[in-house]
């Protein structure tokens, strides 16, 4: 799988995003700057844009440093820095959003896609398709943290698993049960 790879070198992403990934993460703060300074940015603006391989990057950088489970963390804290419309009240309409709130932190060329292919209030299911150049840790810990801000009221539990598409690999279909 080719993650951490963009699709395309123009695009660009949020300074949110980048800031994000630096305080969720546990990175300590040496090595934030150190990383910055080594790609020319001495502080990162939230309402800026950034090349797309600077938050990539930094997400290698934190898979090498602390492991997969700190990109699951950092994952589970989108949900709760993002602003959902009022009238987004259930799982799959938060899943929609996922999808519509993907291109907004990201311009400038192929971003890839998320898409919500199957879900199935009745027996406790979704499936999204995750073609993107993210950590399948940190889109676990998206949809984890997603299901459980808008968990059905039946749900025990929640578990996110991840699993390769044939002949892309690039792309991953992501099942969220609860």
């Amino acid at each position: 799988m080719a993650e951490f790879v963009p699709f395309d070198n123009k695009v660009e992403v949020t300074g949110r995003s980048i800031l994000g990934n630096i305080n969720e993460s546990g990175l300590s703060a040496s090595v934030a700057r150190g990383y910055l300074m080594g790609k020319g940015i001495e502080a990162v603006n939230a309402e800026s844009w950034y090349p797309w391989h600077v938050l990539l990057d930094l997400q290698k950088l934190i898979l090498q440093e602390l492991g997969p489970d700190a990109l699951f963390t950092v994952g589970t804290n989108v949900p709760g820095r993002a602003t959902f419309p009022p009238e987004v009240d259930t799982l799959d309409m938060a899943l929609l959003q996922v999808v519509k709130a993907y291109p907004m932190n990201h311009r400038g060329g192929d971003i890839g896609f998320y898409k919500l292919l199957r879900f199935e209030a009745d027996g406790r299911w979704a499936s999204m398709e995750c073609h993107t150049p993210y950590s399948r840790d940190f889109e676990r810990g998206l949809f984890y943290a997603m299901t459980q801000k808008y968990l059905p009221e039946q749900a025990d539990s929640i578990v996110v698993t991840s699993h390769p598409f044939h002949l892309n690999e690039q792309a991953a279909e992501l099942i969220i049960k609860w």
